[in-house]
């Protein structure tokens, strides 16, 4: 080739260099696209040379917290261990990215009238729905069917829930094993409230004025107060931004955006189904799990090994993982004891009335504003306990087909009740095996028919009495709707006419369906104090069929509690993943402080192993110094102050076994 040739043909390469530099790639379409790269054939294909430490089925309350939480320790230990490698961890999710954070901290639906937050038309738009066999009556009405379903996608339904986290009340605590009772009370409740941002509102003297009045009631012995909310109203701190409402998918999209990659021991897989767990049970003596069976958004079946698993993929779907994972598909195969106690899957007793009002003194909403209050009661007559919460021109939690919609304000006041596991109620897979669910008769016996009649008798005189109440603080006059005859556009009317005086009917208290606040229970429960029904032990962990198996979701409540589960199974979830791993103790170490600067410092190092109050030694330092060997046994703050100068000083953190360089002289401080 002559030289000339030659030339034009590099030439000719640089220019289709050039060229192709010149095309760029298109940038990803969606954050799913640019922050979820990892597949399950990769996973496959890595698990097989190293399989996974743990694989978590589920993203919501259960999985999302435990997830999360295993990260920061991973972080945590990273930091303090020199030698060894992070064990290795792997979110699996159904669904995609659909929400960036919970519904409420951005654009939403509007409705006229309150203040209603319409997360639940979201849970409607988005929802999946469970198959359900012989579905049993639950209301007066004619015609409902089962109103809870999944929500595939990252943060399972927290994106979308209705934020209420009250504790569960001591007297059903006491029918929880021990070990976890006396957990959840110290120390796992409080962290919970403070992953979920725990908040009240600002109380202002009519708030007070109206708690006060509404505790002095001599219907029932009742504690009002603000209603637990899991959301960060305002940051105390400028230019800081309140996080908002809480939800598993802030965390776990922050974990995706850091490592994109997945280059990292935590990585997370989305729209991915888990179908089944490997070896198969064939009996109830436990096997080490050694795999989890997926499928793909391609419909493509891979194996991805593991050590230990978390079930968190809800009461329905976690307890299909375990039937498809039998022999023959039923529970039986795990045993019988499983057999007698799995499936049993229940939700809360919930009674609920609604009222409009009007302000008698419009000017009085603005100052009033919207009011959730809630207090736990012992009904007078049949003991019972029950969880009462009060919505008062604001949002309810119940789901809005449950609640006038119209332009006036409304009061809603909701009762719930524990109800034990329905034992006629039973869990099974379809040809296809999907899970379908099947509903018992359960019909009441005379004793339920009392009890609800006693029920219903002492709740309506607590709510008369609230209204009253309500009426004479606030100034509002509640109003009764009555329909009247179409009018000539064929269009129905309503009349509106002054509720006086206050006086309700039993049948005024409406019982929601199943399933009508999300919250299906109980399907592998953990069991009461003693123990009995078990089938995971306190750990979380499954006692049947297989060894390194947790379950950490609403399935695992031996009875629907008279409260929103989700602070406790949060709890319960930081819990199991301190379980799981250890966070590691820093070990006491050296900390050497070099002066680089052309000035003296004068140093204090803190130390936070010390019971005194006295300021450790002050360490007079040259310009080119070094303070060697400083002992300490945890991470320490070290002041830097210029010699003779105490207002020019600087700030800096030590770790034991670490070097420390002051290499700027310190700056006034005002």
């Amino acid at each position: 080739m002559s030289s000339s040739n030659s030339d034009n043909h590099e030439s000719g390469n640089r220019a289709a260099q050039v060229a192709d530099k010149s095309v760029p790639s298109p940038p990803p379409s969606s954050f799913e696209e640019a922050y979820f790269t990892y597949t399950a054939d990769k996973a496959s294909k890595e698990s097989a040379a190293k399989p996974f430490d743990i694989v978590i089925i589920g993203s919501g309350i259960g999985g999302g917290v435990v997830a999360a939480a295993l990260q920061e320790t991973i972080m945590w230990n990273s930091k303090n261990k020199k030698d060894g490698e992070a064990p290795r961890i792997l979110l699996i999710e159904r669904g995609g990215l659909l929400f960036h954070s919970h519904c409420l901290n951005a654009a939403r639906p509007t409705k006229r009238g309150g203040y209603g937050q319409h997360n639940n038309a979201f849970y409607n738009r988005f929802k999946s729905v469970f198959k359900i066999n012989d579905l049993t009556e639950l209301t007066e009405k004619s015609g409902t069917d089962w109103r809870g379903g999944p929500l595939y996608c990252l943060g399972g339904r927290s994106p979308v829930w209705g934020l209420f986290i009250p504790r569960i009340h001591d007297s059903s605590l006491e029918h929880f094993p021990k070990a976890i009772a006396t957990d959840l009370l110290h120390p796992y409740y409080e962290k919970a409230e403070k992953l979920m941002h725990l908040s009240y509102p600002d109380t202002r003297g009519i708030h007070q004025l109206l708690m006060d009045r509404l505790n002095m009631s001599k219907v029932a012995n009742m504690n009002w107060q603000w209603g637990r909310i899991a959301s960060e109203f305002k940051d105390e701190h400028n230019y800081d931004f309140a996080e908002g409402a809480y939800s598993t998918v802030d965390k776990l999209l922050e974990l995706a955006m850091n490592d994109p990659e997945a280059k990292g021991p935590f990585k997370i897989l989305l729209n991915t189904t888990v179908q089944h767990l490997l070896p198969e049970v064939s009996s109830s003596t436990p096997s080490p799990v050694e795999a989890v069976v997926v499928t793909d958004a391609a419909g493509k079946s891979h194996e991805i090994k593991c050590k230990k698993v978390v079930l968190s993929a809800g009461s329905v779907n976690s307890a299909a993982i375990l039937l498809r994972s039998a022999k023959d598909k039923q529970p039986k195969t795990y045993g019988d004891d499983f057999g007698d106690h799995f499936g049993h899957i229940t939700d809360h007793e919930i009674y609920h009335m609604s009222k409009s009002f009007v302000w008698r003194n419009p000017e009085d909403r603005a100052k009033v504003g919207a009011m959730k209050l809630q207090t736990y009661v012992r009904l007078p007559s049949t003991k019972d306990i029950a969880l009462a919460n009060i919505s008062l021109d604001a949002s309810s939690f119940l789901p809005r087909g449950h609640v006038k919609d119209d332009s006036h304000p409304q009061f809603i006041m909701v009762f719930m009740f524990r109800s034990d596991l329905q034992t006629g109620n039973s869990m099974s897979l379809d040809d296809a095996e999907n899970p379908q669910v099947n509903i018992s008769s359960n019909a009441s016996d005379k004793e339920k028919e009392e009890r609800d009649k006693l029920r219903r008798q002492d709740m309506v005189k607590i709510v008369e009495d609230t209204m009253r109440t309500i009426t004479d603080t606030l100034g509002v006059q509640f109003i009764s709707e009555t329909p009247t005859d179409s009018t000539s556009s064929g269009s129905a009317t309503i009349q509106y006419t002054p509720l006086d005086p206050i006086a309700l009917d039993a049948h005024d208290l409406l019982r929601l369906p199943l399933g009508a606040v999300g919250h299906e229970l109980g399907s592998i429960p953990f069991g009461n104090h003693d123990d009995k029904k078990a089938l995971i032990d306190t750990d979380l962990k499954l006692k049947y069929g297989y060894d390194g198996v947790y379950v950490c979701d609403l399935s695992i409540f031996p009875f629907a509690p008279a409260a929103n589960p989700t602070l406790t199974l949060a709890a319960l979830a930081l819990r199991l993943s301190d379980h799981l791993m250890k966070r590691q103790s820093i070990q006491s170490g050296s900390i050497n402080i070099h002066n680089l600067t052309t000035v003296t410092v004068e140093i204090v190092v803190t130390d936070q192993s010390r019971a005194s109050a006295e300021l450790p030694q002050k360490h007079r330092l040259p310009p080119g110094g070094l303070i060697p060997s400083l002992i300490r046994l945890n991470h320490e703050v070290v002041f830097v102050y210029e010699a003779g100068k105490p207002r020019y000083y600087d700030v800096l953190t030590a770790s034991p076994g670490h070097e420390v360089y002051i290499t700027r002289p310190p700056y006034i401080r005002d």
